[in-house]
């Protein structure tokens, strides 16, 4: 077995060939109307999120010149890559004809080389935490993947008749693109310090400011929506909202309140204030992500309207 990495691009026909093997092989994925061509158009419409940087990477691996396995690999920029495309349930993709563990283990030990070189300290992979999946948690597990976070996928369809919750007094709301960055990062940490979130503690300190300023230096944030909540010129809250992949939709990446100012209806003002402004602006449905743990932030969302849609598990496999 040979294992080599490529500039995805390069070798989209080979991955989409063994792609389209493995999902035809299985009777759960299995599609009549599905073709190699069609397939491979899918890999060749691929965007991948702005907050990855760089070009993907593919790790591929080969017996007697043929493929038998491959994962795509992305830079976050922050010490850490993922393994992507998320919309491909199974990662790595391995042939059928070939032992599963061994190939991936290969692949994954090209995948710490590649790190190493690119100072890449840890490799995420989400899954899906659906009934029938826990097999394959166990087998990540198993080749050497921690448990980082479990989430749950949370939706609010719009109905267009969303309104303000009153805003508590002596509180200003104002774009997070316009506040001073530096006074907006102490809020961030003294928020998720004081948090629930699994993620945030996983993180160095260098980690936690290069999460910080790779989601707030894109330019993809709606302005309208992505507010710092403001008392006598200190930042006390902030959200941050950005449109998602799927037309209509507008995905939540952050809110929270700084632990001194919880308990007075912040939260729940900025959420609903969140809400209306989406309304007004035509989408259809909102969408985020919630920490299994963090039982503080889903009451209020379950309390706004928002339903639980599925869930996932963030691996980690530490270089």
């Amino acid at each position: 077995m040979k294992v080599s990495i490529h500039e995805w691009r390069e070798v989209i026909d080979t991955i989409a060939e063994l792609t389209y093997e493995v999902l035809q092989h299985s009777p759960s994925t299995r599609r009549k109307d599905r073709t190699v061509e069609g397939v491979t158009n899918w890999f060749r419409a691929l965007e991948f999120d702005e907050f990855f940087t760089g070009t993907p990477v593919v790790v591929l691996a080969h017996d007697k010149g043929k493929a038998i396995g491959w994962l795509m690999l992305c830079s976050t920029g922050s010490k850490t890559a993922e393994v992507v495309p998320w919309s491909l349930s199974m990662r790595p993709v391995i042939s059928p004809d070939h032992d599963r563990t061994e190939v991936a283990t290969q692949l994954l030990e090209k995948t710490r080389n590649w790190a190493q070189k690119d100072g890449v300290d840890s490799i995420l992979l989400r899954v899906d935490a659906a009934p029938g999946q826990e097999q394959d948690i166990t087998w990540y597990q198993s080749l050497g993947f921690t448990v980082r976070e479990e989430t749950v996928h949370m939706s609010y369809c719009i109905t267009g008749d969303e309104k303000d919750y009153e805003r508590p007094k002596g509180f200003d709301l104002r774009q997070v693109m316009k506040v001073d960055r530096e006074d907006l990062y102490y809020c961030y940490y003294d928020t998720f310090t004081e948090g629930q979130s699994p993620f945030f503690f996983d993180q160095d300190t260098d980690e936690k400011r290069a999460s910080f300023d790779l989601l707030f230096e894109t330019e993809c944030a709606d302005t309208d929506t992505s507010l710092a909540v403001v008392k006598d010129s200190q930042i006390v809250g902030f959200s941050f909202v950005r449109p998602y992949r799927d037309e209509g939709n507008i995905l939540m990446e952050w809110i929270g309140i700084h632990p001194e100012y919880r308990r007075r209806g912040l939260g729940e003002f900025l959420l609903r204030h969140i809400m209306k402004s989406v309304s007004e602006k035509g989408y259809t449905t909102m969408s985020l992500s919630c920490a299994v743990g963090n039982t503080r932030a889903f009451n209020l969302y379950s309390k706004t309207g928002w339903e639980v849609e599925g869930g996932e598990i963030i691996f980690s496999l530490g270089i």
